[in-house]
């Protein structure tokens, strides 16, 4: 995201096309977009020429700063959903079945919004760093004293089956 439409888009998609050695033999180019394939990746460049909402802007660029730094984008990746209405707070994945895992969901929990979300954030992050993947009726537990069961079931607020953690 730039701050301006103040760019030489032409000479920014040359340096793309020349950074990333794959995209020289397969790029489109026209109309303000860049198209290329890298492996099995579509890549896509675009200038758009619009206003961006307070705040998105430095939320990419802080977290392009944290990919760099080998830290995981997972707000990037991953929809996490927050719900609080009478019967507690729950909160839901989207986007872990695009990394080969089952979407998480936390139903009618009494724990705050920011802590639905902390904690959705922290399994989405140590799954995707560690590389690894729930079982059903499992339990998994950030401290010694901490024992949350897992179980595989029709989801609540997106589509097929998630794992629930009673949090």
């Amino acid at each position: 995201m730039l701050k301006n439409a103040d760019i030489d888009f032409d000479a920014l998609c040359n340096t793309v096309i020349t950074v990333f050695h794959g995209a020289k033999d397969n790029y489109k180019y026209g109309d303000g977009t860049l198209v290329f394939d890298i492996e099995s990746n579509m890549i896509t460049v675009s200038l758009v020429d619009a206003p961006i909402p307070n705040g998105e802007a430095e939320f990419y660029h802080e977290w392009t700063e944290k990919l760099r730094t080998s830290k995981m984008p997972i707000p990037l990746w991953i929809y996490l959903g927050l719900i609080q209405d009478e019967n507690g707070t729950s909160g839901y994945t989207y986007g872990l079945t695009a990394f080969g895992r089952p979407e998480i969901e936390l139903i009618n929990s009494s724990h705050t919004l920011q802590e639905i979300y902390d904690f959705l954030f922290s399994v989405c992050e140590w799954l995707l760093t560690e590389d690894m993947y729930f079982r059903d009726g499992e339990t998994l537990s950030f401290t010694s004293e901490e024992r949350l069961t897992m179980t595989k079931s029709k989801v609540v607020y997106v589509y097929g089956d998630s794992f629930k953690i009673n949090f």
